[in-house]
């Protein structure tokens, strides 16, 4: 995410002033701090992010993501990708993928996921800038699922 579309809490105190729109720093904190154990280092979270909704009632839309990081040296966009892919299998959820562009990703080498018209995830490899302002020095593939677009396909593929 950017620090545009965050959302920004009135009367907090400064170090608490946004809503998340994204997990992935949390995992890359995770990562950091845990250098010192041995690699490869898989890490999912299940947690919410908040994103500016002029459509809602509030202006917010609160989304469960499930968000996954892959560190190792051979962490790239196909391991991540590979994921995608499994998680859609064992659904029944027949998945197109697209390049997309996101601020924490490579270039060309991030994407989003969809069945139909519906959106379900983005993942990629994490750039080295990023990698870097985080003092990582192994490669990190992430993605982050938006759940209940995720379990709706799969329940529409269920009942047909």
């Amino acid at each position: 995410g950017s620090k545009e579309t965050l959302v920004t809490l009135k009367n907090s105190p400064k170090d608490y002033s946004s809503l998340r729109n994204s997990v992935i720093p949390n995992l890359l904190k995770i990562l950091a701090q845990n250098q010192h154990n041995d690699y490869p280092q898989f890490l999912y979270e299940f947690g919410k992010v908040f994103k500016i909704d002029r459509n809602d009632e509030l202006g917010v839309q609160e989304k469960d993501t499930l968000t996954i990081a892959l560190c190792s040296d051979n962490s790239d966009f196909t391991s991540i990708k590979r994921v995608i892919d499994t998680l859609c299998r064992l659904l029944g959820i027949n998945s197109a993928v697209s390049e997309h562009k996101a601020s924490a990703f490579i270039p060309g080498r991030c994407a989003s996921a969809s069945s139909g018209k519906a959106h379900f995830a983005v993942f990629g490899e994490i750039k080295p800038q990023v990698l870097l302002n985080w003092n990582l020095v192994m490669p990190v593939a992430a993605a982050e699922i938006d759940v209940q677009s995720l379990m709706e396909l799969a329940k529409n593929r269920t009942s047909q």
